[in-house]
């Protein structure tokens, strides 16, 4: 008999942050960012559960105290970001994950369920969206090829960057790459990193004619479009693991033994 496929969407956070120390619990208008997250992942309709994974470190119990009453939480590996998801998973009994980082306050449900259904299509051990802004996406996997990686690979310690370890390992995963309708497409930074990024995000919303936890990706592109200046305001930060060198110790990690 085939087991039912059961697809999660964890969002993976915790309090630390060097650039932004406490990110989650930073508002952007009434809601904290973390919130945000959770808030737009739970819009997706073609996934069966939510779940926070943190960690069991007592600077990440208020992230317990302030969400347990709005979805499921788990609470596992601090450093290991791989070991985290699969014991969520695990407990939760997913065939297939949505990883999501925390620092995406407005994670697009519109590419996430996009990705999810091709990702179902075909049958892929990793899906991931082409040309998405920064913050508007995350990725989807089949939990049998990350135990895979789990035992294979050198090290788990750079698993917060998950998708090197499949798209360095080419020939031992189908890897499937979507291009997403215009409209889901632009350059814009929708990520939290930065204060300039928190800064950019407030001032966004002053815009919309709709409210926070309503908005959408499409939304969010249009108060853009039609306002340089604020998209401007953090458009000059770039994302850590562009670095060439960084690249470089990515590539030498997330190799797979034979």
């Amino acid at each position: 008999m085939i087991s039912k496929q059961k697809v999660g969407i964890i969002v993976i956070s915790r309090m630390q942050s060097t650039r932004l120390p406490g990110k989650a619990l930073r508002k952007i208008g009434k809601y904290y960012s973390l919130e945000l997250c959770v808030l737009n992942c739970k819009k997706v309709k073609n996934a069966d559960q939510v779940i926070l994974a943190t960690t069991k470190l007592k600077r990440d119990k208020i992230l317990i105290q302030k969400f347990k009453k709005k979805l499921n939480i788990f609470a596992g590996e601090s450093k290991d970001v791989l070991k985290r998801m699969l014991d969520a998973c695990k407990k939760f009994k997913f065939t297939d994950v949505v990883r999501v980082t925390g620092d995406c306050p407005f994670i697009s449900s519109n590419i996430i369920e996009i990705l999810i259904k091709n990702h179902k299509k075909e049958k892929a051990d990793i899906t991931i969206a082409k040309n998405a802004a920064a913050g508007t996406y995350g990725e989807v996997y089949k939990i049998k090829a990350l135990n895979e990686i789990f035992l294979k690979s050198r090290s788990t310690k750079y698993s917060e960057y998950l998708p090197y370890y499949f798209l360095h390992n080419k020939k031992k995963f189908k890897i499937k790459k979507i291009n997403l309708p215009s409209r889901l497409i632009r350059n814009y930074r929708i990520t939290l990193d930065y204060k300039k990024d928190l800064l950019m995000f407030n001032e966004m919303i002053k815009k919309s004619i709709k409210k926070t936890k309503d908005l959408m990706t499409i939304d969010i592109f249009k108060i853009l479009d039609q306002n340089p200046k604020i998209a401007n305001i953090n458009s000059g930060l770039r994302l850590k693991y562009i670095n060439k060198n960084f690249q470089k110790k990515l590539k030498k990690f997330t190799r797979l033994s034979k």
